[in-house]
């Protein structure tokens, strides 16, 4: 149900709205918290954890992270306000060598009452051995972001110098 593009009825101060108008104002208001939405999180918006070996690096122009050696995380945080119920996730990277080591992305909660993480829906991996843009996704979830809880989605590098990560795209709605 949409609003006229016109007004059909004029009404005077003091005079009554009538039902159905009143119910085209409500079936707009609720169809729009329904509709699926989609938040973008760029590379430069993401965090690393720093370990041993060649670290991950943000490119210069903080167009990617670019995984080096080492095993190293990238964490993607989720801006979601309380009530949103996230449905999916899709992970946009880019595989520049053979190599088949495994880049796995995973979408984590953690628990502010406990400081506990634990994992939201499925991992989604990739050890292709051809070079190349990939996209990591999960869908079908139906998690509802509750208030004081952080929500992120994280990667791991599958240990080459090169592979990178460009960004994360979240679904979600507001039922």
């Amino acid at each position: 149900m949409t609003l006229p593009a016109s007004r059909n009825t004029t009404y005077a101060a003091g005079s009554q709205v009538k039902s159905a108008d009143l119910n085209d104002i409500q079936d707009c208001i609720i169809s729009s918290k329904q509709v699926a939405r989609t938040m973008l999180i760029s590379a430069p918006e993401g965090n690393t954890s720093q370990g041993v070996g060649t670290p991950v690096v943000l490119s210069t122009i903080g167009r990617n992270w670019s995984f080096g050696t080492s095993v190293e995380f990238v964490y993607f945080p989720i801006r979601a306000v309380t009530g949103d119920r996230i449905t999916g996730w899709k992970m946009y990277i880019n595989k520049t060598s053979t190599s088949p080591n495994t880049i796995t992305a995973q979408m984590k909660k953690v628990d502010p009452a406990t400081a506990t993480v634990s994992n939201v829906g499925g991992s989604a991996t990739n050890s292709s051995t051809n070079p190349g843009f990939v996209t990591l996704s999960v869908t079908g979830l139906t998690e509802t972001a509750t208030i004081g809880f952080n929500y992120f989605v994280q990667i791991q590098g599958g240990g080459t110098t090169g592979d990178g990560v460009y960004g994360c795209e979240i679904t979600f709605d507001r039922p």
